[in-house]
């Protein structure tokens, strides 16, 4: 499931969380959860997407309203989807796929860019506001990386060089 705490601060203010939210308005994703946030169908609210063991990734639309977040835990139901943009970060010959998905913007195009199991980044592109629609698969295994077992990424631009960074997390810590 996953977890919540509110940034009580405000503006301009340090960070300061509320309590702990477990089971986010009951939010079920599976196994080993790895969320991010994005504004998936471009309507001005923060979307939820999750990936998880397996490799595909969980689709959750807010449909509430800005400072009022409200997700359908039924994946079957609104935009929400089990499979969104038909990604499964599995590779041959494995069980799982361990996706955890970012979603950055590059030259005015959305790229998806993942880790997984084998520690192959994946990157799709071709990314539309339709979660059903397939994205496509640009590389398998960006730049030959093998950065160990369940690869996780958070990418940023870090040192405000108009360049995103990767840091790298993987089952090793």
């Amino acid at each position: 499931s996953l977890f919540f705490a509110e940034n009580t601060a405000g503006a301009n203010n340090p960070m300061q969380f509320g309590l702990v939210q477990a089971f986010y308005q009951e939010l079920d994703v599976r196994n080993t959860a790895r969320p991010t946030l994005y504004d998936f169908n471009q309507d001005g609210l923060t979307d939820i997407i999750v990936g998880e063991a397996n490799g595909i990734l969980n689709y959750f639309e807010n449909y509430g309203s800005v400072g009022n977040p409200v997700f359908d835990k039924n994946l079957d139901t609104l935009s929400n989807t089990r499979f969104l943009g038909q990604v499964n970060t599995r590779d041959a010959g494995y069980l799982k796929g361990y996706s955890a998905p970012n979603f950055v913007e590059v030259d005015g195009e959305t790229l998806l860019i993942s880790g997984s199991e084998t520690g192959r980044i994946k990157i799709y592109n071709d990314i539309t506001t339709e979660p059903d629609s397939a994205f496509n698969k640009v590389s398998n295994d960006y730049e030959g990386s093998r950065e160990g077992a369940n690869t996780a990424l958070a990418i940023a631009d870090i040192d405000d060089d108009n360049y995103y960074e990767i840091i790298m997390g993987n089952s090793r810590g």
